[in-house]
């Protein structure tokens, strides 16, 4: 009878650890196929990164075409690559139609806050906050913000005091939310230096928030034929107000965004701001090259 009981006993314990051994293998076999997939997905993702990284080499190619039937279009038009391994979607973006966020007018600023949604007395704030925060003075706008407003709202760094280099910093002045930010960040840009924009490269957005400018010429501005001049049509007391703000591109800077798929599931975004230059030597800078995001 005891050797019986003993018998059973090493049975289960026989059960037990042949159960704990196959809970184990099966760990090991699920953290291996983990460990594999997450490393598949590392190479993917690498690769989508290279074919972004090289559509925007593609898109400066584009860019520079002397060729104005085949030179891409910035307006934000997307082009299709096709990659052996994957397809990028470029597009890009005309620098000289946005709005500068360190040269452009108080009114220019309150005119995209209110586009995003900012109610107008909340726009003539943060328009003001926007020009105190990017001067050199301490002396604050009428409805600004020097540093000891920022320091009586617990922000000890205050103003930075000069030109923003980063579209990013916006999110520095005092009553900016993450996602006001957002909303303005499509129609900002730091690399114009202008007062106003090209209104024939600008979105029907930047239009719109230009001061004195209506639903009707800026329908018009956008669909005038290309050989026609859409500004001939418009009485010369309505030219002389929005002139101040039509500032024609230069031509040069761009922003160039690549959206890169593999065929194995990779994704990748590059964001880059290109400055061509057409010198043999260096035919374009880069000011600008980081990870975007997907749209």
């Amino acid at each position: 009878m005891r050797g019986e009981y003993q018998r059973g006993i090493a049975l289960i314990s026989v059960l037990w650890i042949t159960t704990l051994l196959a809970v184990i293998a099966a760990s090991f076999t699920s953290s291996a196929r983990t460990e594999g997939q997450l490393a598949r997905n590392l190479v993917e993702n690498a690769r989508a990164e290279a074919l972004a990284d090289g559509a925007v080499h593609r898109a400066v190619l584009g860019l520079a075409d002397p060729d104005l039937e085949r030179a891409w279009r910035t307006d934000g038009t997307a082009y299709r690559l096709d990659y052996g391994e994957g397809t990028v979607l470029v597009r890009v973006f005309d620098e000289d139609a946005k709005v500068d966020l360190n040269a452009a007018p108080p009114e220019l600023l309150e005119g995209l806050l209110g586009l995003v949604g900012v109610e107008p007395e909340q726009a003539e704030v943060l328009a003001d906050r926007i020009v105190d925060f990017r001067d050199e003075d301490d002396e604050p706008e009428p409805s600004g913000a020097e540093d000891p407003d920022y320091e009586a709202a617990g922000r000890a760094g205050g103003a930075i005091d000069r030109p923003l280099v980063m579209e990013t910093e916006l999110r520095g002045v005092l009553g900016m939310s993450d996602g006001l930010y957002r909303r303005l960040r499509p129609f900002v840009t730091v690399y114009s230096g202008a007062e106003g924009v090209d209104p024939s490269r600008a979105s029907p957005e930047v239009l719109r928030a230009i001061p004195g400018m209506t639903p009707e010429l800026v329908n018009l501005i956008r669909t005038t034929a290309p050989d026609e001049d859409p500004f001939e049509m418009i009485d010369d007391d309505t030219f002389f107000e929005l002139e101040v703000y039509f500032v024609p591109s230069r031509e040069i800077m761009f922003r160039v965004l690549a959206e890169a798929r593999t065929a194995g599931g990779g994704v990748f975004v590059r964001e880059a701001v290109i400055e061509l230059t057409l010198q043999p030597e260096r035919p374009f800078i880069v000011h600008a090259w980081q990870r975007g995001e997907l749209r």
